[in-house]
């Protein structure tokens, strides 16, 4: 009677252990455009097409030191649209009807700044967008908007206050530029924080998620979002951007959390860029899948970015399904 219960009990424990095995095998579901949202990518291409976007400006030869995304040459501030310069020279956007510093445009500012006194030090201009920048983290290491933003998909305004995981990412290419130039404590510490915060679960109030919403058992492949919700939104060029602020800060700081968050989220990159692809153009984020849009959301702009930011990260990794993502979307918007 006792060998029966030890052998029923071995092989209940067998069962549990297959089982709890099973669920944590990866099982990324299968996607596959209907009809009408390849059609609706042979618009975008042609209409990308007609007004003449360009990713080529901005794919480089990506360092850690350099000009970043050739901001230099393709990124300009001035008073004119949404942009107000304030006395300083920073910055500003029009959001509803108020002026406000917004901690990605300001760290754009900064980079730019950067990279247009290379091969020299930067001047008084860049070290104004950081000190800036510094200004406006908070104790915990983010970067909050201090103004509402309405979301499109998620259909609610968030409040002042609200995070994004390329906030924390842009900012970390600037203070790891800042830090490179001037091995200041207070800048090593601004990084760290804000490399912290970006492993802040959202349902702690940070940005750091999972793919767990395409799948469960895809929990453990990381994502940093740009507009956190109750339900992920994966958005993709912030989720770039912010993987650009990873590999920044290891270069420069040798950081080993950096380091291994990078190489996670590459991990995650290569498995989920077939998701944003329809009729060969890309999707902003994956709310076709994850809130069920008819559509994808495809900002004409959005994919050039993706091609330039898929090219700068594969050019520091040589992670050659980037490349193919690269080649395939610039290759379907390239008039034959």
């Amino acid at each position: 009677m006792k060998k029966i219960s030890i052998a029923v009990a071995s092989i209940a424990g067998l069962a549990l252990a297959v089982y709890v095995g099973y669920q944590y095998i990866p099982k990324w579901p299968e996607y596959k455009p209907n009809a009408e949202q390849a059609a609706a990518g042979e618009q975008f291409r042609e209409e990308y097409i007609r007004v003449k976007l360009d990713a080529s400006s901005r794919s480089q030869n990506y360092t850690a030191t350099g000009d970043y995304l050739n901001y230099s040459k393709t990124v300009h501030f001035k008073t004119a649209g949404r942009i107000k310069l304030d006395a300083n020279g920073m910055p500003m956007v029009l959001f509803g009807s108020e002026y406000q510093y917004n901690p990605i445009t300001i760290s754009h500012y900064a980079l730019s700044e950067y990279g247009s006194t290379l091969p020299g030090k930067p001047g008084k201009t860049f070290w104004n967008g950081v000190n800036k920048l510094l200004s406006m983290q908070s104790f915990e290491g983010a970067f909050r908007y201090n103004f509402p933003f309405h979301h499109y998909a998620l259909g609610k305004t968030y409040p002042p206050g609200w995070v994004s995981g390329m906030a924390q990412g842009t900012a970390l290419s600037v203070l790891a530029r800042a830090y490179h130039v001037d091995q200041r404590p207070d800048l090593l510490e601004a990084g760290n924080k804000a490399l912290h915060f970006l492993t802040v679960p959202i349902d702690h109030g940070g940005p750091f998620t999972s793919m767990k919403d395409l799948d469960k058992s895809l929990d453990g492949y990381i994502f940093f979002e740009e507009y956190v919700g109750d339900k992920n939104i994966y958005t993709l060029n912030g989720y770039m951007f912010t993987l650009l602020g990873l590999y920044d800060w290891w270069q420069i700081t040798g950081s080993k959390e950096a380091e291994d968050l990078f190489k996670r989220g590459i991990r995650t990159l290569d498995e989920i860029l077939p998701y944003y692809d329809f009729g060969g153009f890309s999707s902003y984020d994956l709310t076709h899948i994850t809130f069920n849009r008819k559509i994808p959301h495809g900002p004409l702009r959005y994919h050039a970015t993706h091609i330039s930011l898929l090219n700068c990260l594969y050019f520091v990794t040589g992670d050659k399904i980037l490349k193919e993502f690269a080649v395939h979307w610039q290759d379907s918007v390239t008039k034959k």
